[in-house]
């Protein structure tokens, strides 16, 4: 696991809260978190997780964050081409062996999700606090 980045504008201290916010919902639904801000290759995978209600499966999260939606959904940032490079990263983790040092076995199902948070939505209809919003099995 790489260290927590050190934010040094807006967006990525909006960045590194939405990932605080997703580990801990994930934990708190029974997820084992095995990594997070994991360094492979030229990428860098938010959270790598396994999911209790598919045992074995080893699951890339990655997570959007945005603290009001005056740009859209956070989820809504995520195009083709990050998608490419999170399929990369993902590769690129399953040639490193990185998961036999964490215990998965050799032919693990892999899946990918995004974990969606609205830290502060005060504008719009969703006005109110944190949401969080979990999309398993996103794919291209």
């Amino acid at each position: 696991m790489s260290p927590v980045p050190t934010p040094r504008t807006p967006r990525g201290r909006t960045g590194i809260a939405a990932e605080a916010v997703a580990r801990r919902h994930l934990a708190g639904a029974g997820w084992t978190i095995l990594g997070g801000n994991v360094v492979v290759g030229r990428g860098e995978l938010d959270i790598v997780a396994l999911d209790p209600d598919a045992p074995g499966t080893l699951v890339i999260v990655e997570v959007r964050g945005t603290r009001t939606r005056r740009f859209g959904a956070p989820e809504e940032s995520l195009d083709h081409r990050k998608l490419d490079r999170l399929h990369s990263a993902s590769l690129a983790l399953l040639r490193s062996g990185w998961w036999r040092d964490q215990g998965i076995h050799a032919g693990a199902p892999i899946r990918l999700d995004v974990v969606a948070v609205d830290l502060d939505p005060r504008i719009g209809p969703e006005a109110g606090g944190t949401r969080i919003r979990h999309f398993r099995g996103v794919t291209r």
